[in-house]
């Protein structure tokens, strides 16, 4: 009885020790998945005569398939990505990460929306033994011009707001999801954007978010949301 006791508390102290391991990775894990988004803002301060950007990111889990990105390409032209990977954890985080990498690296050599997710698509739907996929939204903003050139992969469509009217959908023909067949050509789609307009992007995580009564948030409510603080500033 003292052996298998001892046993038992060896197999205890193991379990444990594993379960902190585990954990330890997943908050590690966790701040490098946050620390590659933007989180300070105004994220370009020099530009705020131009153009303001927040975003809030806030994951169900420790680890997420959410993530979001938006950079200068040039001194004229701001890239916006958002993204949402089917399920979640670690193998949703790094599946996300890749995409979001090749994304932007195609982006920042020149190429247009629908350019780069054709080849981002490629890279990832030859290798996806898992049959896991991306829907993302990607669009470059001409600064200058107010010229909005995106592509929607299966993401939620967006909100615009123009001079700060009520939102409304950002209505497109949606092209496939990032990552379950090769061969795809991206829809690319265009918009113009003016002084006080705004854009709202977001993922199913808020519209279908549940009450106590078991209702989803949904899209309708989101807008109702919106449009009751639609003079209100990003800060705010």
């Amino acid at each position: 009885m003292i052996e298998d006791l001892e046993l038992y508390i060896d197999d205890l102290k193991r379990i444990r020790i594993e379960r902190e391991k585990i954990r330890a990775e997943i908050f590690f894990s966790s701040i490098i998945q946050k620390d590659m988004i933007p989180n300070s803002f105004p994220i370009f301060p020099d530009k705020l005569d131009e153009f303001d950007i927040h975003a809030i990111y806030n994951p169900a889990q420790s680890i997420g398939g959410d993530l979001y990105d938006c950079f200068l390409i040039d001194n004229d032209h701001l890239a916006i990505i958002i993204g949402d990977v089917t399920g979640k954890g670690i193998p949703a985080s790094l599946l996300m990460i890749k995409v979001m990498i090749l994304i932007k690296d195609q982006l920042l050599i020149g190429l247009s929306p629908s350019k780069a997710l054709n080849i981002t698509n490629e890279r990832v739907a030859v290798n996806n033994e898992l049959q896991m996929f991306v829907t993302s939204w990607v669009g470059i903003l001409k600064i200058s011009s107010g010229k909005l050139t995106y592509v929607n992969a299966g993401h939620d469509s967006p909100f615009i707001s123009h001079n700060y009217s009520d939102y409304i959908v950002l209505d497109e023909k949606h092209s496939i999801v990032i990552g379950l067949n090769e061969n795809v050509e991206y829809l690319q789609h265009e918009a113009i954007m003016s002084e006080h307009d705004r854009l709202y992007l977001y993922t199913d995580g808020i519209i279908e978010a549940i009450n106590k009564d078991n209702e989803q948030f949904s899209k309708y409510r989101l807008l109702n949301v919106l449009n009751k603080i639609n003079t209100l500033t990003l800060k705010n």
